[in-house]
């Protein structure tokens, strides 16, 4: 019996932002947002400017990807995210 494959690791998902603005609420106090998505996830965020790199399993990279989309769009519409609402 052979055994199960591991979750295979894809190429990085690139996101890009249009509101710098929002930026520092969307990554937290030094960053802290983005740790907290990292550790929970097991992938790596890798920023340049207003856009984002997110490395690791495919699955985990799509979890994340969703989530901090839906982080942005909620900074964008007005409401503030903290700890908790980026944990859950």
């Amino acid at each position: 019996m052979s055994p199960t494959p591991a979750a295979t690791v894809g190429p990085p998902v690139q996101m890009e932002f249009d509101d710098n603005r929002l930026l520092p609420m969307l990554f937290g106090e030094h960053d802290r947002n983005l740790a907290a998505v990292e550790q929970a996830l097991g992938v790596q965020l890798v920023t340049r400017g207003n856009r984002l790199a997110i490395n690791g399993r495919e699955h985990s990279v799509a979890i994340a990807q969703r989530a901090l989309s839906a982080l942005y769009q909620c900074l964008k519409r007005g409401h503030q995210i903290d700890r908790q609402v980026v944990d859950a």
